[in-house]
């Protein structure tokens, strides 16, 4: 069966709710579940400071919201984007590269 990550989200708030009412349950089950659940919804990657030029551009790293590794450059002032993952690498973050 397929939930959707809102649907898994609310069964964890359950299990929570379940482990406050006496229920056992695993201390770090809810918090990696969660999290995991967490990682799959795309979020924006986050413009970094470290500026780079490179044959007559100038990059900004554009930075996983969650670990900050770099998940790609924008140019600064055209606002191109090198797009490197649609996951990062290091956390498993899904990374959101629609304009808006």
């Amino acid at each position: 069966m397929d939930y959707t990550n809102e649907e898994m989200l609310e069964a964890i708030e359950v299990l929570g709710s379940a482990k406050q009412h006496g229920c056992r349950v695993r201390d770090d089950t809810i918090d990696i579940a969660e999290q995991a659940i967490n990682k799959q919804i795309p979020k924006k990657p986050l413009t970094g400071t470290n500026i780079t030029t490179y044959d007559n551009w100038t990059l900004l790293p554009l930075i996983c919201p969650c670990c900050s590794r770099q998940v790609g450059t924008v140019e600064a002032y055209t606002k191109l984007r090198d797009i490197k993952e649609h996951f990062c690498s290091k956390c498993g973050q899904a990374i959101d590269w629609s304009e808006k």
